[in-house]
């Protein structure tokens, strides 16, 4: 027990001041601190790209419907068209919006002389659209009052179920579970495929050198396997803990009042649903850490570790483009059957347990199979590292776990 916790610590220590550990962790906080401090970066970046343009309104009624103020600013005037033309043409103007009335309907023509960016065109396309419904309404001779409950008339769905024991989750709940379950997954998928590959390229390479044979003269190989697995998900989870650090300061920090819109988001998360995902996230972690083990105990050389790591990324990218077509969709078939394979489950069941009303029970069925496998695939692996690891044969990988497979059995 003495020599594993000094491997683990030795292996940790080791990889934790690595140049590469900590520039990949730097730069996870960098984009973290990025994404959180947009707009104020977009901000100063944009901040003398101002878009103005010219409003002709001939209609005499709209013209406080569109901002002074913005992204786009709109500066209402009454020159001709000519002039307008010339005035684009100029550079003084990037647009200019005219608005006409026609037949109780609404027309409006955008002038510009350079193409303008998608987001001004979908500005100025929000603003004449809401315009468009106000003329309309106008039109209509309405007071102001009547007018203005008529745009903003909104109807709220009461959902009623006829299950007595219906506890069903609401729209902006649903949304909030799919944003929260994708951030999760891609972080599975990002931290497997980083973590799986460095233990397998660390096996192959102590192999490769024939430091593994040194080693195990004075380590038993359930030892330096549970010494690799532990290390590397230490190694992953400071790492985790350093970006949830990093990005809990950076919403509380922002110019923005991203603290108190992601306290709201939360409060519409169970408890239940926020330990079905670290419950989902760690036991995936430690089976593909244990695979990735396993295949690197298989090759002979580090240059055989991208081909060992094939099968895994495969298994991974399977998860991971379901989860995307599942954001759209969680209750289609291929989605339900993988949210209970295990090696997909991570990334999807949590996914539909957020955006479905899935019982609890169906989530924790999910994971205990999670659970067995990783006792099933932990408990193999020792049986076939004591040999594999010591092994150096040819052939695909394939062969070789059908060669330790029959000696060890």
């Amino acid at each position: 027990m003495d020599r594993t916790l000094l491997l683990i610590k030795q292996n940790y220590l080791q990889k934790v001041k690595a140049k590469s550990f900590i520039l990949m962790t730097l730069l996870y906080m960098a984009v973290i601190l990025v994404a959180v401090n947009w707009t104020s970066i977009k901000d100063v970046f944009s901040g003398d790209d101002q878009v103005k343009v010219a409003l002709v309104d001939e209609t005499k009624q709209l013209g406080a419907t569109f901002p002074e103020k913005g992204d786009v600013e709109f500066e209402a005037t009454t020159e001709d068209r000519k002039t307008l033309e010339k005035k684009v043409k100029d550079g003084d103007y990037d647009g200019a919006l005219i608005l006409t009335g026609k037949d109780s309907k609404l027309n409006a023509q955008f002038i510009t002389y350079d193409s303008p960016s998608l987001a001004t065109q979908q500005t100025v396309e929000t603003h004449v659209d809401t315009a468009s419904k106000l003329y309309g309404i106008q039109q209509l001779n309405l007071s102001s009052d009547e007018a203005e409950t008529l745009l903003n008339a909104q109807t709220v769905i009461d959902e009623v179920s006829l299950k007595k024991d219906d506890s069903g989750k609401s729209s902006a709940s649903k949304m909030i579970g799919i944003g929260v379950s994708y951030v999760m997954g891609f972080l599975i998928y990002l931290f497997v495929i980083t973590y799986a590959s460095m233990i397998t390229t660390d096996i192959a390479s102590e192999k490769g050198s024939r430091v593994l044979e040194v080693l195990m003269a004075s380590i038993r190989p359930n030892q330096h396997l549970m010494g690799k697995i532990v290390s590397v998900f230490l190694l992953g989870f400071t790492q985790i803990v350093i970006l949830v650090v990093t990005a809990l300061v950076g919403l509380k920090l922002a110019k923005a009042d991203l603290w108190s819109t992601a306290a709201d988001m939360l409060k519409d998360l169970s408890g239940a649903y926020i330990w079905i995902v670290i419950g989902f996230f760690l036991l995936t972690m430690l089976l593909y850490l244990t695979l990735g083990a396993l295949m690197g105990s298989l090759v002979s050389k580090v240059e055989e570790a991208g081909q060992a790591t094939m099968p895994l990324m495969m298994l991974m990218m399977a998860g991971f483009f379901s989860l995307v077509y599942g954001m759209t969709n969680p209750d289609t078939i291929l989605v339900k059957i993988l949210s209970f394979v295990p090696f997909t489950s991570g990334m999807l069941m949590p996914l539909r347990y957020s955006s479905t009303d899935l019982s609890l029970s169906m989530a924790i069925i999910s994971l205990a199979i999670l659970f067995i496998t990783l006792v099933v695939v932990f408990m193999a692996t020792v049986a076939l590292y004591r040999r594999s690891v010591l092994t150096y044969s040819t052939g695909s990988i394939w062969t070789k776990f059908k060669n330790v497979w029959k000696f060890t059995t």
